[in-house]
């Protein structure tokens, strides 16, 4: 009796874990939460305000592009059929990149969440922005290593034209000036893009030599330019009169650590801001009073679950989680 219980229980475990391992492993239509796909109504309300898109996930590589109303909070999201590791939108026009989380990929989408265009690059995803008016987009995949925080990575930065779905230029053949001069080196490195405006007009950041600078690019031009040191992964305000960055305040212990500051554009001057946590991401602005980004759950216990936070930049407020399982979110006002 006692074997034929024991029998039992090892079925009964080595079930769960086959139904939790191809859970895990299907394709999106076979996992519960995508019965919302079935809903356009759901989606069409979501869009009739200012909503996020964002990737869905428990914080492993299954990330599920979702649509979610700012408010009222905790409303239930619209999950799409797309799947990738870094997305970005802006004026009905989307970036995925990494189809697949080790191999790369990317697809550009339409408002309805249908694929228009499917373009290669391989590489790690890292990073991901259309510009404001959907005319061109950026993307960022590393090539050799996996994490800003490592010695030794390097990266592939290519533009997007967003209409045709053809590479324009990638950031390593831009011409860079540093007071002036020409500045060029075998170690550059190019991430973290945001766009002005008028599509034209780019920040990024430029690792080399172990340091990182800001950089202001021309895309007609293929000309950047430095403007300033330690700043990585700009992300521009609606208005174009600020930055929020990631800026590196300690590297002790073997480990990068990250303070997010805001840019002046006009006086150049920087501002650390209430989040004093470390948030190693690229930001999104909300509006021009408010942005958003991504920090693991710290619980306790913490897991890998990454969750959104909204901070509101001169209230004096604190932080507060605005949607849980949400990571790479892009803001539509």
């Amino acid at each position: 009796m006692v074997f034929a219980a024991l029998c039992a229980v090892s079925v009964l475990v080595g079930g769960v874990y086959a139904v939790l391992a191809v859970r895990r492993a299907a394709p999106e239509s076979a996992r519960g939460p995508v019965a919302a796909v079935a809903d356009p109504n759901l989606l069409a309300t979501i869009q009739g305000g200012p909503h996020l898109v964002y990737l869905e996930t428990d914080g492993d590589a299954f990330r599920q592009v979702a649509v979610a109303p700012l408010e009222p909070r905790g409303a239930a999201p619209y999950l799409t059929s797309l799947q990738c590791q870094r997305v970005h939108v802006a004026a009905g026009r989307g970036l995925c990149v990494g189809q697949d989380a080790y191999k790369g990929g990317a697809f550009i989408f339409d408002q309805s969440f249908q694929i228009r265009h499917t373009l290669a690059i391989s590489g790690i995803p890292s990073r991901a922005r259309v510009s404001p008016d959907g005319r061109y987009a950026a993307m960022t995949v590393f090539v050799l290593g996996h994490s800003y925080a490592e010695g030794a990575f390097s990266t592939r930065t290519v533009l997007i034209d967003m209409d045709s779905g053809a590479s324009l230029a990638e950031l390593e053949d831009f011409a860079v000036t540093r007071d002036g001069a020409r500045f060029r080196s075998t170690d550059f490195n190019f991430w973290g893009v945001t766009f002005a405006r008028d599509s034209n007009r780019f920040y990024a950041t430029l690792g080399s030599g172990g340091k990182t600078y800001l950089l202001e690019g021309d895309v007609a031009t293929r000309q950047a330019r430095v403007l300033r040191e330690n700043m990585e992964c700009p992300s521009l305000s609606p208005d174009n009169t600020r930055l929020v960055f990631k800026k590196l305040i300690d590297r002790s212990a073997g480990r990068a650590v990250w303070r997010l500051h805001m840019l002046d554009l006009a006086t150049m001057a920087e501002t650390p801001l209430a989040e004093t946590r470390g948030v190693d991401d690229q930001v999104e602005w909300l509006d021009d009073d408010r942005i958003v980004y991504t920090l693991p759950d710290a619980g306790p216990p913490a897991t890998i679950r990454p969750d959104t936070w909204i901070l509101a930049l001169d209230s004096g407020d604190a932080p507060r989680r605005l949607v849980t399982r949400a990571f790479s979110p892009a803001a539509v006002r």
